[in-house]
């Protein structure tokens, strides 16, 4: 019977933690970027140099990678941006793991109306992701100065939740279940001996 007990928690236990590893695929995003961009080099319009070389943008997300994103406000905060942009947003691709920031975002690029600057981290919310495009404009996309980076630098800092994920809340729950479930049938156990 013991051991019948104890075969029938340890299944439940590892089944149930098979199901929530499989669940647990998407997962909330919460990182601070500083994206750098140097070495501009003119690709559309007039002339003269870039705005501001080396260009650097800190801003920290937070969003769910299991879906793609456009034009995302809620879930930004920018910390640093040396062009004081009008409007900034990010895009995020999920099949992609690209995320855009600048206005206009969308899943995988920035829109037409591009005004000030926009740029692409590849490989998102890995551990290992990259800058691989920043553009900045000086007026109009269309009318004026855009600049192509071609130097790139990148770091990142996850920043750390104070609430778990489901997955993590139903296994803790089942072990404390599992754990009262032991006391209690050892209590039931516990033999009295009578001194004679």
């Amino acid at each position: 019977m013991r051991k019948t007990i104890k075969t029938a928690l340890l299944t439940a236990a590892l089944s149930g933690n098979l199901l929530l590893a499989t669940q647990a695929e998407a997962a909330q995003i919460f990182r601070q970027y500083t994206a750098t961009g140097s070495n501009f080099s003119l690709i559309f319009g007039g002339n003269g140099p870039a705005a501001i070389d080396p260009l650097t943008f800190v801003f920290t997300v937070n969003f769910d990678n299991s879906a793609n994103l456009s034009n995302q406000t809620a879930g930004l905060t920018v910390q640093s941006d040396p062009l004081n942009m009008t409007t900034r947003t990010f895009g995020y691709s999920a099949s992609q793991d690209l995320l855009s920031f600048g206005p206009g975002t969308s899943p995988g690029g920035c829109g037409n109306s591009l005004e000030e600057a926009c740029l692409f981290i590849s490989n998102a919310t890995s551990a290992a992701p990259f800058l691989n495009f920043m553009l900045q404009s000086r007026g109009d996309f269309m009318a004026n100065s855009t600049y192509r980076a071609n130097s790139f630098a990148l770091s990142f800092v996850d920043i750390t939740g104070g609430v778990p994920e489901p997955a993590t809340w139903a296994m803790m729950m089942l072990g404390f279940g599992a754990a009262g479930g032991m006391m209690r049938y050892r209590r039931r156990r516990t033999t009295m001996a009578y001194a004679r």
